[in-house]
């Protein structure tokens, strides 16, 4: 088999760069050299292998017995024997989890075989040799033969260099999300804090609000009361003057009545001289000029009418232009406002 070479010029900053090891075309073992570079990639096998330290039961003299597979998804002392393993999920399934991968379409294309420990899990699902480095363009781990084909000339690390540098990123990625978070419970402790302000606020301008409208209304009231109370005595006015012209009619009307009476007296008068006389003295004394009848107050009260009108309409304006005043300084104030900025 040819040596495999995995890395390509221009390795990430901080990452080195490793080949990965060559297997010798008889016994699939590497050379001391070879071996030396496997441990440099992590050396996944025997790090997996010591990790499945006790899993085993202690045979007989000389041998090592097995422990029977369980399966991972069962909990506790109700785990139970694992009749597949799942080299896409890498886990061991028992006959009743195993069903998600037998009824769900969607899982066909995984590979079952029979079930095998944890440490044989761990290998590469389309070539079953085990996974020695992790190619960063794709970011998954690799075998050897995945090396020599789709991942060929990749940048690759080993595992362990690889979680390093995740670790590494890991660790930022926390930093930054504690930062977020922090800056999150801060907003939300704000706008708590703010709650009990804003109603507050707001309760405070109601006040003045149902203050101010009050004191509108009751001047409303008493423009109201001012301008019947007006209308009254201009009515009273006019009334008390109607009725002394009335009176004073009614007066001359009896004058008149007394002056008709002296007019046949005197007419009635045969002596020539004496009618002169008599009509003369009459004359002089006649009083020709009447009263004024007309009383203006239509005039008055179109004039009051026009006064009453025009101040309802301006104040009907007003109270309009409320709605349209408070809009406009809601915008001028979100055109201020900061918003929080996590």
């Amino acid at each position: 088999m040819a040596e495999l070479d995995l890395m390509a010029p221009g390795p990430l900053p901080g990452i080195t760069a490793h080949s990965l090891a060559t297997l010798s075309p008889d016994s699939g073992s590497a050379s001391p050299a070879e071996e030396e570079d496997k441990g440099s990639l992590g050396s996944p096998q025997g790090e997996i292998e010591g990790q499945d330290t006790g899993t085993g039961l202690q045979g007989g003299p000389g041998g090592e017995g097995e422990k029977e597979i369980l399966c991972d998804f069962c909990l506790g002392a109700s785990r139970v024997r694992a009749v597949k393993s799942c080299l896409t999920c890498m886990v061991n399934y028992c006959e009743e989890h195993l069903r998600p991968h037998q009824e769900n379409s969607k899982l066909h294309s995984h590979q079952l075989t029979e079930p095998v420990k944890d440490r044989d899990l761990r290998t590469c699902p389309a070539h079953h040799s085990p996974l020695v480095a992790f190619c960063h363009p794709d970011r998954q781990c690799i075998c050897q033969e995945c090396g020599q084909g789709e991942h060929k000339g990749h940048i690759s690390v080993s595992l362990d260099a690889a979680r390093r540098d995740k670790e590494a990123e890991l660790r930022v990625t926390q930093l930054d999300l504690e930062r977020k978070l922090k800056l999150n419970e801060n907003a939300i402790a704000r706008l708590q804090a703010n709650h009990k302000s804003v109603l507050v606020s707001v309760s405070e301008v109601k006040m003045v609000a149902e203050e101010q409208f009050g004191e509108l209304l009751a001047a409303m009231r008493k423009a109201q009361a001012d301008v019947m109370l007006f209308l009254e005595e201009k009515e009273q006015a006019a009334l008390s003057q109607a009725s002394g012209i009335k009176t004073h009619l009614e007066h001359r009307s009896a004058e008149m009545e007394k002056s008709k009476q002296e007019l046949g007296r005197i007419a009635g008068i045969s002596n020539t001289v004496l009618f002169l006389e008599e009509y003369c003295k009459f004359k002089d004394i006649e009083d020709s000029s009447f009263p004024s009848v007309y009383i203006g107050l239509k005039d008055k009260l179109s004039g009051i009418h026009k006064v009453i009108t025009d101040s309802t309409v301006h104040l009907i304006q007003l109270l309009q232009n409320y709605k349209e005043k408070l809009q406009e300084f809601a915008k001028e104030g979100e055109k201020l406002s900061v918003g929080c900025d996590l």
